[in-house]
């Protein structure tokens, strides 16, 4: 796939509907929580799950498919992926209890993760560093638009054709994003012949190579971690939010899709802003500056909830500190993939540490939540708070010179 054959737009639409349809998984059925809970005869608590379930599962897939494209391309793991998660989101309607539920989120996750890890490497092949930032950026504003319009659907679906029509459509979508890449996506890689494979224990011990040469990269392993316990308070938001704003706070489920999509709004407002700073500054010193305004404001956040929990004040406060994300997504992911040498696994090996704290971090608010409501908090600092001190230690190649 050449971006220079295509349009810019459809060219970004094309990747942002690719790296989609795993977020749009998320954000759509959140709104159907409590219904779903209700129709499968379990708790919200449980019914969460599946949300962690889904984590694990792009957290797995990404370490899967990363050394299948470095080593045999990009077209066929890609199309095998969506069909999987095509069936996965098939199951998901068919679930009849709980445990069906969690396990076809978990298959879905694995199947859309290979999106996730080849949209990176397109990027990565195509764009040097700052402007694969703006790329980046340029993606979040499209990948954006599900969170900010997939609750309301997915709220909309859930009341008047029923939870399992949010799967019926995420199904459908995939399909449309498996027709796409059948036709867009060329391979650029020379798969490996059978007589030319070496013994099973010399593969292995190759891909153990390598991905010890990315993993003690500090220019990737620094930025990728750094970058991903910022992305985890993203997922604490999702996880803790339903409950927090629908059960604590009493407001109703189409305004929690409001409120989500206006959060929405405001990370990808930030990644615009981004996406213009980048051009002018040092991915490093604006990663590094928006941490530390993230910190603060997780600090302020943690107080709201602490000592004055009112609904507008707390909303307001959280907007801000999600927000100040958009400024990090973005370029944690172009410094963690400049100067590696394997891109495939590198972007796998981002991914599922970044899916791996995100499963972490879910499943922590999940378990603390029954025993306070403000769980999310606290995690969202933690996870600030880590990030920032990890992130002291990054040295660009440019400044080891």
């Amino acid at each position: 796939m050449d971006a220079s054959k295509n349009s810019r737009l459809s060219f970004l639409l094309y990747l942002g509907s690719m790296t989609a349809i795993g977020p749009l998984a998320i954000d759509m059925y959140l709104p159907a929580l409590k219904t779903i809970s209700t129709d499968l005869n379990a708790s919200m608590a449980e019914i969460q799950f599946s949300l962690t379930s889904f984590f694990i599962g792009v957290a797995l897939g990404q370490f899967f498919y990363g050394p299948i494209v470095d080593r045999f391309g990009k077209r066929k793991p890609l199309l095998a992926g969506i069909g999987l998660y095509l069936i996965g989101a098939l199951l998901c309607s068919m679930a009849i209890n709980k445990e069906m539920l969690i396990f076809a989120r978990f298959i879905q996750a694995f199947g859309g993760a290979s999106g996730m890890v080849i949209s990176r490497v397109i990027v990565r092949e195509q764009f040097v560093k700052n402007e694969a930032a703006k790329i980046f950026s340029m993606l979040m504003m499209i990948i954006g638009v599900a969170p900010i319009l997939a609750p309301t659907v997915g709220a909309f679906f859930d009341v008047y054709f029923g939870w399992q029509s949010i799967f019926y459509f995420l199904a459908t979508f995939s399909l449309f994003v498996w027709i796409r890449s059948f036709f867009l996506v060329k391979e650029t890689r020379k798969e490996i012949k059978a007589h030319d494979k070496k013994h099973f224990l010399h593969e292995l011990a190759l891909e153990i190579r390598y991905f010890k040469e990315v993993i003690t990269d500090k220019t990737f392993i620094i930025p990728s971690l750094s970058g991903a316990l910022m992305q985890s308070a993203l997922f604490a938001y999702i996880a803790g939010s339903a409950y927090l704003i629908i059960e604590y706070f009493h407001i109703s489920s189409s305004s929690y899709s409001i409120i989500f999509g206006l959060n929405a709004v405001a990370l990808i407002g930030c990644a615009q802003i981004n996406a213009r700073l980048v051009g002018n500054y040092q991915l490093e010193k604006i990663f590094f500056t928006a941490q530390k305004a993230h910190w603060i404001l997780s600090v302020i956040l943690l107080l709201i909830a602490l000592f004055l929990p009112t609904p507008l004040l707390f909303i307001a406060a959280l907007m801000a500190c999600l927000g100040s994300l958009g400024f990090t997504f973005p370029n944690a992911t172009a410094l963690a993939l400049a100067y590696t040498k394997h891109t495939g696994r590198a972007s796998a090996l981002m991914g599922t540490i970044q899916f791996t704290l995100a499963a972490i971090a879910s499943s922590i608010v999940n378990a603390i939540q029954s025993h306070h409501p403000m769980a999310m908090t606290f995690v969202i600092l933690g996870v600030s708070t880590l990030s920032n001190l990890l992130f002291f230690f990054y040295k660009s190649p440019e400044e080891l010179l």
